[in-house]
């Protein structure tokens, strides 16, 4: 007889609590602190859990978890959302289901500026995976340095996609400017420098 010693798959509750650890792991490497509770009954109408966030700059990120019955996001939960945010403005809104949403609403998460993730994109922080190297937004005094160091202009550094999943996780904007530290292997130390470009 085999016995596996691999770890068993999760289960709902426990899928659920991992991405709600890396959620909130997210939320503070973007600078978001949790808010005290806001009146978001209307939402939890439509979805299962929510977790607001605040920074420094009085910006809210508002992250919304389907229900695992529920596995797609469908245009009901984004015009849901879109009459919610109208009287409720909020700067990142980050949703969470199953499965990927509907190609509709897929459009209409875009109009909203809203990033999607299934539940198994969550289950760990990719940023602290060993092969996973430093990634950290350079100020805008900071680029101007560089790019006066390096004699070159911003849209000749190479390019780091928007949708590259540490890029995504870290929400940078497009047209920042990355500064990528290596943490193993022979090139361990040493920085390179990407722009988020579409």
């Amino acid at each position: 007889m085999h016995i596996s010693t691999a770890d068993p798959p999760p289960t709902k509750k426990t899928m659920t609590s991992r991405c709600v650890i890396t959620l909130q792991t997210m939320a503070r490497k973007r600078g978001f602190k949790i808010q005290g509770d806001q009146d978001c009954a209307e939402l939890l109408t439509m979805f299962h859990k929510h977790l607001l966030y605040r920074n420094d700059a009085q910006q809210r990120l508002l992250v919304l978890l389907l229900d695992t019955r529920k596995p797609k996001v469908t245009v009901a939960h984004t015009r849901h959302l879109q009459k919610w945010l109208e009287a409720n403005p909020i700067s990142q809104i980050v949703l969470v289901s199953v499965k990927p949403p509907t190609p509709t609403a897929r459009d209409e998460l875009h109009a909203l500026h809203a990033q999607h993730y299934c539940y198994n994109q969550l289950l760990i922080d990719i940023t602290e995976h060993a092969l996973v190297p430093l990634h950290r937004q350079l100020s805008a005094n900071e680029t101007r340095d560089l790019l006066h160091k390096l004699n070159t202009p911003v849209d000749k550094l190479p390019r780091l996609l928007d949708s590259d999943p540490v890029c995504r996780f870290y929400n940078f904007p497009l047209g920042a400017v990355i500064a990528i530290e290596r943490r193993n292997g022979a090139q361990q130390g040493q920085v390179y420098y990407r722009r988020v470009t579409t």
